[in-house]
């Protein structure tokens, strides 16, 4: 994928066969990305871009804002990090073994240290992350399981990922995509993004017969996707992967 710069701002150039218009898109985690046909010049990109300089100024000013709201973690004593939905204080407590290890309890994130050895930023990084991604699969495979079931709708494969906008997705071949990292939405939001991927089992767009079955099973789900929208550049914030 080609990459220009338009006044200080990197813009991914996707090129599509049979595409006739421009379309410019700010992702929420501040990618900008334009689409065209194959044949689009770069001097009609350009001319393109500045017909719409102050939107996009606007826009990436505005991702931009949110993302300095939530400074990255430093991964000491008392940050708040959340975990379904909760806002727990990270805790030290002392163990004999040299390998950090982290868990929930029922008022804090517990990291185990060895008071004895000097880890970095990096190690509780690492452990925090592992933490995090074994329990966000461990949910997601429980929650799957009990809304298939519900719903009587059932993927043929489920693969579990980190990324930093989308929350799940559904093959033509009936597989699905989680991310891990709904471990840190409230219970509700993260159920709401598997029945949306399972309700694409049945119905392969957007549909309103898809929004009604997503709301037979979901009747909040407007709420819960805001709490994703709204949290996203927190949770990117803990640098997890």
């Amino acid at each position: 994928m080609q990459e220009i710069e338009f006044e200080g701002i990197k813009i991914q150039v996707q090129r599509r066969l049979f595409q006739r218009s421009l379309n410019l898109l700010v992702k929420p985690s501040g990618q900008v990305k334009i689409t065209s046909g194959k044949t689009t010049s770069l001097k009609h990109l350009v001319q393109f871009l500045e017909t719409q300089k102050d939107w996009l100024h606007k826009n990436v000013n505005k991702i931009r804002d949110e993302q300095n709201k939530y400074p990255r973690k430093e991964y000491v004593e008392g940050e708040q990090y959340l975990f379904l939905g909760r806002k727990l204080p990270l805790v030290f407590k002392h163990h004999d073994k040299k390998r950090l290890k982290a868990q929930v309890s029922a008022n804090s994130i517990v990291l185990f240290i060895n008071k004895n050895l000097n880890y970095t930023k990096e190690d509780k990084r690492i452990a925090l992350n592992k933490f995090y991604k074994a329990s966000g699969i461990e949910v997601l495979e429980k929650v799957i399981k009990e809304k298939s079931k519900i719903m009587d709708l059932y993927p043929s494969k489920i693969s579990y990922r980190a990324q930093k906008t989308r929350w799940g997705s559904c093959s033509s071949q009936g597989s699905l995509s989680m991310n891990w990292k709904l471990i840190f939405s409230p219970p509700e939001s993260l159920e709401y993004v598997v029945i949306h991927e399972l309700a694409h089992l049945q119905h392969q767009d957007h549909s309103k017969n898809f929004w009604s079955l997503v709301g037979k099973y979901s009747p909040d789900y407007k709420i819960h996707s805001d709490w994703l929208k709204q949290n996203m550049y927190e949770i990117d914030s803990y640098q997890f992967k």
